[in-house]
């Protein structure tokens, strides 16, 4: 859903419980594709993902960096 042309978000919590865990490959495959759809009809755009215990988030931000 677009709530604004200015900006889209979207921010990740974790997979495997709240805060914690890797997000598989082909689940943030399929969410750069989702991402690249809204770049389309927002100005900017952000994509956060939440520290956590493991560091699971630097490893999984770096996956939808590479595919976009």
């Amino acid at each position: 859903m677009i709530t604004s042309d200015d900006f889209s978000y979207v921010r990740f919590h974790g997979s495997t419980s709240l805060y914690r865990g890797n997000h598989p490959r082909r689940t943030l495959m399929g969410w750069a594709r989702r991402i690249t759809a809204l770049a389309k009809k927002t100005r900017d755009g952000f994509v956060y993902f939440n520290n956590d215990y493991d560091a699971a988030a630097i490893a999984g931000a770096n996956i939808p960096r590479e595919l976009l």
